[in-house]
């Protein structure tokens, strides 16, 4: 990813956010049309039938000139016949077709209004609400799986942190109150790790590291750049214990702390499809993605 925010969610749970309930296909098959209308007459199989009669007839009459002129005068017969059998049955042909094709629409319009709740069915269970509804059972199971290492709540804060963190912690701690932690220390082996700010609703076992980044350390050192090894580290470190993670650049945090709420609550309602706390940011304008810089603009920093 290249711009912040950067939201990163472990596969497990990104499989659920990708799960569709089953739709049964309609078991109604779509109506066929009745066909071609009747005429009195069919003038191409009649020249047809003539056609071939006379070819046959003169084929005949080279051997046999009597025996083909019986069989011309037969033939005739047999074709005007059918000319008339057809020109009496053509009326009834005719009500019994235009009963075929009042059937058909009835039963297509049946099957289009089928069709359509179908259809509407579908896209029902498709609005986000009804997604979050049909995902919830799922998510629940997947994050009741999740087993946290030894971790330490609240650790004291200090001073640095006050004067740098203490707007965004305190965004944070009014848009969820009760469910941000800070000074969390996890006994990742090999790496002990630390998140700025932890997102922890113990109803569901949902945890979210949030994470503030600046381009240099206390040292002046480049940090939090484009695949940084160690930011990789410690996020995939993370991932695997389930945790999501979401990282904001300092200038997101210090300039727009609602919006960078808001992200996370989008990102919440992604999961739970708890509406009511998105509706809170009604009035906090999305956050504006910033890139996320290189090392060697981080390095160009401090010069």
């Amino acid at each position: 990813m290249t711009h912040f925010p950067i939201i990163l969610i472990p596969v497990e749970i990104q499989r659920v956010l990708r799960q569709l309930p089953d739709q049964k296909a309609l078991q109604e098959k779509l109506p066929r049309p009745p066909g071609v209308e009747p005429q009195p007459i069919n003038s191409g199989r009649v020249l047809l039938e003539g056609v071939i009669l006379i070819i046959v007839a003169g084929v005949i009459s080279g051997l046999n000139r009597i025996f083909g002129t019986v069989i011309l005068l037969a033939g005739l017969v047999t074709i005007f016949l059918r000319m008339h059998l057809s020109i009496s049955t053509y009326k009834g042909r005719l009500t019994e077709y235009n009963a075929r094709i009042e059937s058909y629409f009835k039963t297509l319009a049946a099957y289009s209004k089928k069709e359509g709740q179908h259809q509407q069915s579908i896209a029902i269970s498709h609005l986000p609400e009804k997604l979050a509804e049909f995902r919830r059972p799922l998510l629940l199971a997947v994050l009741s799986r999740i087993s946290v290492p030894a971790i330490t709540l609240d650790l004291p804060q200090d001073n640095s942190f006050q004067s740098a963190q203490k707007d965004f912690y305190h965004a944070l701690d009014r848009s969820f109150p009760t469910k941000i932690h800070t000074g969390i220390k996890l006994d990742i082996s090999p790496n002990p790790y630390s998140p700025l700010f932890t997102y922890f609703d113990a109803s569901i076992n949902l945890y979210i590291a949030i994470e503030v980044d600046s381009p240099c350390n206390d040292r002046g050192e480049p940090t939090h750049y484009r695949n940084s090894l160690e930011d990789q580290r410690d996020t995939q470190s993370l991932l695997n214990l389930g945790w999501l993670v979401v990282r904001f650049s300092h200038v997101q945090a210090s300039q727009t702390p609602q919006s960078c709420c808001k992200s996370i609550a989008k990102l919440i309602y992604d999961l739970t499809g708890d509406l009511d706390l998105l509706l809170k940011f009604n009035e906090v304008d999305d956050l504006v993605p910033m890139r996320q810089w290189t090392e060697i603009e981080a390095r160009q920093v401090n010069n």
